[in-house]
């Protein structure tokens, strides 16, 4: 049943078997289509077992479904910056941040600025996400992406300059 199947899922995402989550979550999926967060719940599945097209779709649907969801338009936002979509990231990601932005929202947009050569903005927006948390937050956020990061042609070194250049401020 849909409990079961999510519950599952989850239990693989927590011992970070992205790829058996995903299976058990497009189960989910087959029996509740409609459900927002089930949906939501995959596109996060898929994203994290790097299919970011499939999961990009998802968030599209729920984001035409539910015109408010802001947890939609951020997955679009992520899932285009990952696909390399970058224009269509930046407009979303606008958008985010002229509403009612989280630490992480200005975090990612930091992150689209950065590999797009817009080193400036990026460090401002590093600098808003680092002011609405502390710099131990910060810096595990960050952190955790350096692997998109260096997928994204980011260097190493680059990596720490841009880490000291926003602690330091």
């Amino acid at each position: 049943n849909l409990w079961t199947l999510k519950h599952i899922a989850q239990c693989y995402r927590d011992m970070g078997d992205d790829r058996r989550a995903t299976e058990y979550m497009l189960a989910a999926e087959t029996l509740a289509p409609d459900d927002m967060q089930t949906t939501l719940q995959c596109a996060d599945c898929l994203m994290s077992a790097g299919r970011s097209e499939e999961a990009l779709n998802r968030f599209f649907k729920v984001g035409f479904q539910h015109p408010e969801s802001t947890r939609a338009r951020q997955g679009i936002a992520w899932c285009a910056f990952l696909s390399g979509k970058y224009d269509q990231s930046r407009r979303y990601w606008t958008e985010i941040l002229s509403a009612s932005p989280t630490q992480q929202d200005y975090l990612n947009a930091g992150h689209l600025e950065w590999c797009s050569g817009n080193i400036p903005l990026a460090v401002s927006l590093y600098r808003r996400s680092k002011e609405m948390s502390d710099a131990n937050a910060f810096t595990s956020s960050f952190t955790s992406d350096i692997p998109v990061l260096l997928s994204k042609g980011i260097t190493s070194t680059d990596i720490a300059l841009m880490l000291d250049a926003v602690l330091k401020s």
